[in-house]
């Protein structure tokens, strides 16, 4: 992804360079079926508006292989905090409420979620699946061409992971929704930044100016949202290894 940055510039990204790497690793701009306009629409409220800066990273512009892996690495990061704050407004939202299921039981939980969200909405649509990185070993899935999927005989439901980096302490979540329903669909600007702070440093950072507020009350029924957790670290790495072996 080669991106014209200049020292101590900023550049917005066009949609060639969002979609090889942002939109690739933001689960809910994957799960998404409107393309993410990076445009301020005509009668928009900025009430829901936010930005989202990672870290200045230092990078050597005289080697292309260091700025590419940089402007990668960073729009990564930026993807699992984009997840992070829409997961966020989702949990604070009533019409989604949070239950706790024991890691043992998330497997099972989530493939009667699918089945409950079709019998609720009573819709033609797909469900999908988001979750935590950290959980995906506790829930059975297979994978066709690079995109996993939970296969419940009478259908699949595509899983996208999130990369969010929380505390084990705070637990992990799956958010089993009616397609497209909890996407992010609205408007969403990237950019890269440089930094330098003389002749021979310079840092490179990634932002995302976005709204996102998603109406559940549109869609009762269409979100099912669990929490798992773990006492520390070791139960959730013991729990992992147990769901992993043959």
């Amino acid at each position: 992804m080669a991106t014209d940055v200049g020292r101590n510039e900023t550049v917005r990204l066009d949609d060639e360079s969002r979609a090889s790497a942002f939109e690739n690793h933001s689960a809910f701009a994957r799960v998404s079926f409107l393309w993410i306009d990076h445009e301020v629409p005509v009668g928009h409220l900025a009430r829901h508006d936010t930005s989202i800066t990672t870290l200045p990273t230092p990078f050597d512009r005289s080697n292309l292989d260091d700025v590419d892996r940089t402007q990668d690495d960073l729009l990564i990061q930026l993807a699992g905090q984009v997840d992070r704050h829409c997961l966020d407004i989702l949990l604070a939202s009533t019409g989604a409420p949070v239950v706790d299921i024991a890691p043992g039981d998330i497997d099972e939980w989530t493939r009667a979620s699918i089945l409950e969200i079709k019998l609720d909405t009573r819709s033609g649509c797909g469900v999908d699946v988001l979750l935590d990185n950290e959980i995906s070993p506790l829930i059975t899935t297979g994978e066709d061409d690079g995109l996993r999927h939970v296969d419940v005989g009478w259908r699949r439901s595509n899983v996208y992971q999130m990369s969010r980096h929380q505390p084990v302490e705070q637990g992990f979540f799956v958010v089993v929704n009616r397609q497209h329903v909890i996407g992010l669909s609205s408007r969403a600007a990237l950019f890269l930044s440089s930094q330098s702070l003389d002749a021979t440093s310079e840092y490179l950072s990634a932002r995302c100016e976005l709204a996102y507020q998603p109406r559940l009350d549109f869609h009762p029924g269409a979100v099912r949202i669990a929490r798992v957790t773990f006492a520390d670290e070791d139960a959730w790495r013991t729990a992992a290894r147990s769901a992993t072996r043959p």
